[in-house]
């Protein structure tokens, strides 16, 4: 995806928002150990890049996760990649075996469960409540392509 956004002018931010595009639902603390970022530095970043409606951010129980409102395209990458390989692995596996196995909050699997059911790339039954997720085997395949960071320096 091309930025032409000058909100979007920092290394870090892209670095930011390239995380949250494969990672979402990630809360602040772990996104600020994973991309090695001061915490006062990622807060200020993410605000900014919320005030401009790049990031969005909810409060889930003790937690503030953030999810970026762009897509990845269409490559199917790091956690969504992740939660489809655990589906063809366990066929008609549930949203709570996928969480606990996974170790990831259920928000979490359900945004990547809803992009993998938007893509065909798996079929979910529903009975009632509960739901069955398995991996569509009729699908086409995706390329497997990471989007890349522009590599700008940091002012």
């Amino acid at each position: 995806m091309v930025y032409k956004i000058k909100e979007i002018k920092t290394k870090v931010r892209f670095r930011i928002l390239d995380y949250l595009q494969h990672n979402p639902g990630v809360h602040f603390r772990k996104l600020a150990k994973q991309l090695n970022i001061n915490r006062g530095t990622l807060y200020h970043h993410l605000r900014v890049l919320e005030r401009f409606g790049i990031v969005k951010s909810e409060k889930v129980g003790k937690f503030r996760i953030y999810y970026s409102k762009f897509p990845p395209e269409k490559y199917i990458v790091g956690t969504t990649e992740k939660i489809l390989e655990y589906i063809k692995m366990n066929p008609n596996c549930s949203l709570n075996n996928i969480s606990k196995s996974l170790c990831m909050l259920n928000s979490t699997i359900s945004y990547h469960i809803k992009k993998l059911e938007k893509e065909n790339l798996i079929i979910i039954k529903r009975n009632g409540r509960k739901i069955r997720i398995k991996y569509n085997e009729k699908c086409k395949p995706i390329n497997n392509v990471p989007s890349s960071v522009p590599e700008e320096s940091q002012k």
